[in-house]
């Protein structure tokens, strides 16, 4: 994986009196997301089932969810693509329709085979709550000599028994890298809870 030959910080994170760097905590999220899109997609080739699609009788018309989860981004370059993650967050309020959510703290390929992180945020944006529904997606992601602006639209299913996890993705989407348009793939993942709306309070006789 091309994480692996990632360090930590130099000398300062030695263990037991050497020179071996501490691991790079960015290792720890991509174990994070890889977790998370086994329980949410699944795995068939290891026996892991994905969650079940959500039925439509089954998404809520009332009540907020706040998904937390991953997005993985890949620009088909003609040395070698570049593969980015980052942390999602979306929060959909069944109420009114409206989807809004963000895509931060990427890192991920860089020239020379080098991890960096890319300052930026993707912004997230919809309407309408519904079963195979859109969402669009927005914003700029930069690192040292690499510049990737984004404007496309996502297709998002809900996922399980009741609503559990979101899976959105635009598999042919075009992204701006240092002002030339290059294919890419966007995949966010998300899992949360249906919270519902308080009751009404009691009027008293």
């Amino acid at each position: 994986m091309w994480l692996a030959a990632c360090g930590g910080g130099g000398g300062s994170g030695a263990t037991g009196g050497g020179n071996v760097p501490a691991p790079d905590p960015r290792l720890a999220r991509l174990d994070t997301y890889q977790a998370q899109i086994l329980r949410v997609l699944g795995d068939p080739s290891a026996g892991v089932s994905a969650m079940p699609l959500t039925s439509v009788d089954a998404i809520p018309i009332e009540g907020t969810v706040s998904f937390v989860g991953a997005a993985t981004i890949r620009v088909e370059l003609q040395a070698a693509p570049l593969v980015l993650y980052g942390d999602a967050a979306l929060d959909l309020d069944f109420a009114t329709g409206i989807v809004n959510g963000s895509l931060v703290n990427f890192f991920g390929a860089a020239p020379q085979g080098r991890v960096e992180n890319y300052q930026g945020e993707i912004t997230v944006a919809g309407d309408r709550i519904a079963q195979n529904t859109t969402l669009d997606y927005s914003g700029t992601l930069q690192t040292s000599g690499q510049v990737l602006g984004f404007d496309g639209t996502l297709d998002a299913l809900f996922l399980g028994t009741s609503v559990a996890a979101i899976a959105a993705s635009d598999l042919e989407a075009a992204v701006d890298h240092n002002g030339t348009w290059q294919s890419a793939t966007v995949i966010v993942i998300g899992e949360g809870a249906v919270i519902p709306p308080p009751d009404p309070p009691q009027v008293s006789p």
